[in-house]
Parts: structure tokens; sequence; C-alpha cells
């Protein structure tokens, strides 16, 4: 496991917030969008933030 400090621990709480924020964002967004060119783009950067945030929270099991 990395050993992270408390300044880096709430460091990294910080950024998954963000990432998490982020997604559900874009999750409400894609919810309540028409064109189907926007959600589709859309789409795929909500899974990007979904995916950083589990690379995020990779750190805190290793």
């Amino acid at each position: 496991m990395i050993d992270l400090n408390i300044v880096e621990l709430y460091g990294l709480k910080d950024l998954i917030d963000i990432s998490d924020s982020n997604y559900q964002k874009l999750s409400f967004y894609i919810e309540n969008i028409k064109d189907s060119s926007s959600k589709q783009l859309l789409s795929k950067c909500a899974q990007n933030y979904l995916n950083e945030k589990h690379k995020l929270m990779s750190f805190l099991s290793n």
C-alpha cells in the first residue's frame, strides 16, 4: 500500500469527489438531452470521469 499523509488523503478525497460530481452532473444531462450525437459525446465524458474515480479509489486499496 502507498503510504499517504493526511494532506495527500484529503487531496485524494477531493479529486474523487470532483470526479464523482462531474459524473453525476453529466449523467443528469444525458438523461435530459435529445440530440443523440451530443448524448454519445457526453456519455464518453461521463465514462471517463467514472474511470478516473475508480483509478483514484484504487490508490486507497493498494
